[in-house]
This record gives structure tokens, C-alpha cells and sequence, in this order.
């Protein structure tokens, strides 16, 4: 108040303190600085703020209703309005703010120029409809269309009145090789040119095929590719499917282009399906694991993955067979019958043993060093997993191990569930560190804090983390109106707010020295400053509420 008063001996005048009461969206109190310094900036008449005129037209269109319109928002009015003593009328108003991107506000400059300029109406931006279309289509979700992009739309349209139709033009964009815009002309003229259908290009399907195919990524085959696909197409309609196309892409000898006649032939002669060669899967494994590098297994290897694969109609995966011969005492061939079955028997995935991660964490943990764990302990991991995939990681088993209740394996459900729900982590239970610090403080000393402690701790603790330090725990304690536990929420917030010490609720010289309201300068008013309050006080019964006590603090000429 002190800052901005027209007479720096005293307080505002009066008329002046009823024309911000009258206003105040919060009757209990005067205005906050924020909108104090608004009505100031804005006001028509430098020595006072707005009049009730405008203040009223203000508050009709404020996004928020608690107070006025922000300076950035007050500015785009001033700017745009065809009456330039005042913001726009209700109408344009309304119409900015029905289309606006963000709805907090009108439309920048941008955009309001961008809509002035293509707007069939010269009085005013586009209709509705028009600008739904052009923002539909926007590349930039923000604003319309730029004029490059409007003026193509406009050209190829099959109707002149306006651009494409939402069909066409999500066709177009969806297969563009720039993302910021559809085809280029040379793009469209090709795409006409192969389409089955004359009166419009590709179909999604074809034109995605050859665009993904493309030696050229920023235009579909040329015709020495084209053809080459049809010849062999099994589909006389069109070419190779991409699964099929892609399939001869990878492996070919030749990089720019599928296999040769032989390679071919070598894939249809052992493929277990006649229509087509072999799936990316099953070649790149052939491929990889055959001795010969040319050409695929060999008949003792392919019998041999044939023999264990829970799959019939083909050998194991790459992941399947690369874990059996990492894995296999005899490294010439896959697992003996003893440990692949176990794999099988706890695996995860029942289509084929564990993963090579999952393997060695059984192993390192396994009482019998010799196989993976017995089915006690497998399975109480597995039911406490963060990972449902598979158990715990050597890190959580570990943490498990070292604070159980019981030596001989991890908590009990009812710890555990415990732990999990106040976790700081929720991937996995608590550090050392947290479990001993719940451990200390706990009420019931065979487990830490209840819910309703562990929360109340958490919500007020200056480290997120965790809760507060045994120093801060004690303080709490000791002050508190329920000596159960330490403060309520409103307590503790009304001592955190007015702390020295942000980092940790007050000492207990500064407790009792707020109760007092005692003259020391790194706590309450003195006795002229706390008279001063009650005086002007809208309630009489208590001092100023936080908020004002912070204003009034804000503004004071003596700091202290």
C-alpha cells in the first residue's frame, strides 16, 4: 500500500482504499500487487486505475474470473481492436476466443494476421468452417496453414472453392516425403501417372509399398525396380507384399536390389511355406547360425533345433537358439535334457526357457550352484516382483536378504506390501538408509511407521525423498497439541511459512517467541506493528491471514 500511494506520509486515501474494495475480487482484503500493477499499467487515467466502465468490461471477458485480463492479454486487444480506445467488442471477442489454440487467451498476432489475410470476409477472420478446415490440416497444430501451404492446397483441389477435401488431403500428408507438407508437384505427377485409379493417386497401401521400398526415399520405384517386382510378384495385380519385398531387400547379395534367381530358389526349396520364401525370421537365423556362411544349416544342425522347438513348423528364434548355446555345457549343440527342462518348467514365457538376464540371477542367488533356485524361493520372488516378468533384480534380492525378519529368506507378504506402498521408489522397496530411519521412530518396533504417520512425515518433509531427519522428527514432537504425533497440516505450514530456516521447522525460541508476538526482529511484528494490523484487521478476532501478512510485509517501508 505504502508503495503505491499518492502520498507517500500515509496510507492511501479513503476514496482511493474503497475504489480497490469495491473491485477486489477477495472482499476480505485488498488487492494482490499483481493486480494493483495491472489496473495502474493499464488505466486511462494515469492517476488512478481503471474506471468502472472498464474494469466491468475487463472482468466480462477475463479467462480467469478472479481478476482481469493479464498484460499480454490487455495488449492483443488494444492491438487489434477496431475501436482503438478500447478492446474488442464482445463478438470479435468471442469468435477469437472460440477458435483461439489456447484457450486462456486470443489469438497471437500470427494468427490473427494470418486469418485477416485469407478470410473470405474482409471485416474479419475466417467463418467457422473455414478455419476448422485449415486447422484440422495444419501442419502446426498452433495456427493455420501458412500461405505457401494454402496456395498448393488451392491449386490441386479437385474443388476450386477451397482446398482439398479432408480425405485428399489427409492421403497427401500421410505419404509426404517433407513432414511439414504435402507432395511437391513432381510427387503428385508421379503418383498419378502409376495410379490405378485416374482420378486420384495411389491408395494408402500401394503408395506406402513403394515409397518404403524406394532406393530414392524421396520418391517411390523407378520403373527398372517397378517391374522387376511385378515379374515376380505371386500377386499378378501388383508387386511383392512388403513382408515379401522387404525379406528380399535384407538379405540380397546385391544391396540395391532382391535376391538373384539362385538365392531365390534355394529359399522356396526349403520354405515349410510353398507361397512364399522364408520369413525374416526363420532366413536370418538359418543365416547366422550355419556353418557355412553361404548358404543354410546344415542337416545335423536344422534337425537338431527341429527336435527341441516348441514351435513344429520351424527351428527356434534367434533369441532361443543363442540362449541354449551360451548356455550349454556341451557348446557344440544346445542344453542337456536335465537343464532345458527346468527352463522350460519356470520360464516366463512358456514358448521357450528363460532369457539369458533371468538365467544368471537364478544361478548367482541359487543355494544349489548347479541349477536356478528351488521352487519355494522361485516362486516367492516371483510373486513380489516389480517386474512381473521375472523376479527381482540382484540389487532388490539383496535388500530383501539383508532386513528380513527371517534369516532364512525374504519378507513375509505383509513387510513387504508395506514397503512397497511407501517406497520413494516405486520400483522398488526402501534404501538401507529409509528402513532404519522408519525403524527407529516407529510406534510398533516391529515394523516402521503407520500409514497415517509415514504420510503426514512425507507431505511436510523439506527432502521429498524421504521424511525428516531425527532432528526435525524431535522438534515436531515436542510441540505438538496431540502428543501422539507431531503437528497437524495447518500447524506445521503456518510454522514452515513464516521460517527463518526453510529447511526445518522452527526452533523453540522462535515458537514461543511467535505465541508472544514477541518485538524480535526475526519474528513477529513489534507491538506497534501488531496494533497496526489489528486496527485495519477485516477480522478482528485473529491477525492477518499468511497472505496478508506477506503483503503487508512486501510494502513496508522499514524492512524489519
Amino acid at each position: 500500500m505504502r508503495r503505491h500511494n499518492p502520498n507517500i506520509d500515509c496510507l492511501f486515501t479513503c476514496k482511493h482504499y474503497e475504489i480497490m474494495r469495491r473491485h477486489n475480487p477477495n472482499i476480505d482484503s485488498l488487492f494482490t500487487c499483481k493486480h494493483y500493477e495491472l489496473m495502474r499499467r493499464h488505466r486511462p487515467n494515469k492517476d488512478w486505475p481503471f474506471t468502472c466502465k472498464h474494469y466491468e468490461l475487463m472482468r466480462r471477458h477475463s479467462p480467469n474470473k478472479d481478476f482481469l485480463f493479464t498484460c499480454k492479454h490487455y495488449e492483443l486487444m488494444r492491438r487489434h481492436s477496431p475501436n482503438k480506445d478500447w478492446p474488442f467488442t464482445c463478438k470479435h471477442y468471442e469468435l477469437m476466443r472460440r477458435h483461439s489454440p489456447n484457450k486462456d487467451c486470443p489469438f497471437i498476432c500470427k494468427h490473427y494476421k494470418l486469418m485477416r489475410r485469407h478470410s473470405p470476409n474482409k471485416d474479419f477472420p475466417f467463418t467457422c468452417k473455414l478455419y476448422e478446415l485449415m486447422r484440422r490440416h495444419s501442419p502446426n497444430k498452433d495456427c493455420p496453414l501458412i500461405c505457401k501451404h494454402y496456395k498448393l492446397m488451392r491449386r490441386h483441389s479437385p474443388n476450386k472453392d477451397l482446398h482439398f477435401t479432408c480425405k485428399h488431403y489427409e492421403l497427401m500428408r500421410r505419404h509426404r516425403p517433407n513432414k511439414n507438407w504435402p507432395f511437391t508437384c513432381k510427387h503428385y505427377e508421379l503418383m498419378r501417372r502409376h495410379s490405378p485409379n485416374k482420378d486420384w493417386p495411389f491408395t494408402c497401401k500401394l503408395n506406402e509399398l513403394m515409397r518404403r521400398h524406394s532406393p530414392n526415399k524421396d520418391c517411390p520405384l523407378n520403373c527398372k525396380h517397378y517391374k522387376l517386382m511385378r515379374r515376380h510378384s505371386p500377386n499378378k495385380d501388383w508387386h511383392f507384399t512388403c513382408k515379401h519385398y522387404e525379406l528380399m531387400r535384407r538379405h540380397s547379395p546385391n544391396k540395391d536390389f532382391p535376391f538373384t534367381c539362385k538365392d531365390y530358389e534355394v529359399m522356396r526349396r526349403h520354405n515349410p511355406n510353398k507361397d512364399c520364401p522364408f520369413t525374416c525370421k526363420y532366413y536370418e537365423l538359418m543365416r547366422r547360425h550355419s556353418p557355412n556362411i553361404y548358404c543354410l544349416f546344415t542337416c545335423k544342425h536344422y534337425e537338431v533345433m527341429r527336435r527341441h522347438n516348441p514351435n513344429i513348423d520351424s527351428p527356434f528364434t534367434c533369441k532361443h537358439y543363442e540362449l541354449m548355446r551360451r548356455h550349454s555345457p556341451n557348446k557344440d549343440c544346445p542344453f542337456i535334457c536335465k537343464h532345458y527342462k527346468l527352463m522350460r518348467r519356470h520360464s516366463p514365457n512358456k514358448d521357450f526357457p528363460f532369457t539369458c538376464k533371468l538365467y544368471e540371477l537364478m544361478r548367482r542367488h541359487s543355494p544349489n550352484k548347479d541349477c536356478p533356485l528351488i521352487c519355494k524361493h522361485y516362486k516367492l520372488m516371483r510373486r513380489h516382483s516389480p517386474n512381473k516378468d521375472w523376479n527381482f533384480t540382484c540389487k532388490h534380492y539383496e535388500l530383501m536378504r539383508r532386513h528380513r525378519p527371517n534369516k532364512n529368506w525374504p519378507f513375509t507378504c505383509k513387510h513387504y506390501e508395506l514397503m512397497r506402498r511407501h517406497s520413494p521408489n516405486k520400483d522398488w522397496s526402501f534404501t538401507c538408509k529409509h528402513y532404519e530411519l522408519m525403524r527407529g521412530h516407529s510406534p510398533n518396533k516391529d515394523w516402521p511407521f503407520t500409514c497415517k504417520h509415514y504420510e503426514l512425515m512425507r507431505r511436510h518433509s523439506p527432502n521429498k525423498d524421504w521424511p525428516f531427519i531425527c532432528k526435525h522428527y524431535k522438534l515436531m514432537r515436542r510441540h505438538s497439541p496431540n502428543k501422539d504425533f507431531p503437528f497437524t497440516c495447518k500447524d506445521y505450514e503456518v510454522m514452515r511459512r513464516h521460517n527463518p530456516n526453510k529447511d526445518c521447522p522452527f526452533t523453540c525460541k522462535h515458537y514461543e517467541l511467535m505465541r508472544r508476538h514477541s518485538p524480535n526482529i526475526y519474528c513477529l511484528f513489534t507491538c506497534k506493528h501488531y496494533e497496526v494490523l489489528r486496527r485495519h484487521n477485516p477480522n478482528i478476532d485473529c491477525l492477518f491471514t499468511c497472505k496478508h501478512y506477506k503483503l503487508m510485509r512486501r510494502h513496508s517501508p522499514n524492512i524489519d
